[in-house]
């Protein structure tokens, strides 16, 4: 769960950094990716009546997934999540059209492909 790990898009080779969400400044809004493309928006908070028991979910499958490392193990229950509360942010999509969800994986800004397998993350292109 390092701040500003880097990582390389597996895609298109762009040199980006990881960090974890709800961790640090940001601990009480679990931002939710873009089911197609780089862009996120605030979806979960803590502090929202309407969200906070996902919030509470989140934290603890995570948790899950930083103690054993297996993202598998999480999964189910991630779908369930987004199956459940996707809906609050529903009226609110992407710039490229697409919805966001708290199942969706953190995109590279470049090519949009996958970049890292978890829902517990997000990628953003380090200052240089």
């Amino acid at each position: 769960m390092t701040l500003a790990l880097p990582i390389t898009c597996p895609l298109c080779g762009m040199q980006l950094a990881m960090n974890p969400k709800a961790i640090g400044m940001g601990a009480g809004s679990w931002e939710v990716q873009c089911t197609e493309c780089w862009q996120a928006c605030e979806g979960v908070s803590g502090y929202d009546s309407r969200t906070a028991l996902a919030y509470k979910q989140l934290s603890e499958l995570r948790e899950q997934f930083v103690n054993t490392g297996d993202i598998t193990l999480v999964e189910d229950d991630i779908l369930k999540l987004a199956h459940d509360y996707d809906v609050t942010f529903q009226d609110r999509h992407c710039d490229c059209g697409a919805p966001f969800s708290i199942a969706a994986k953190p995109r590279c800004p470049v090519c949009s492909a996958i970049v890292f397998n978890s829902y517990f993350h997000y990628v953003f292109t380090p200052d240089v």
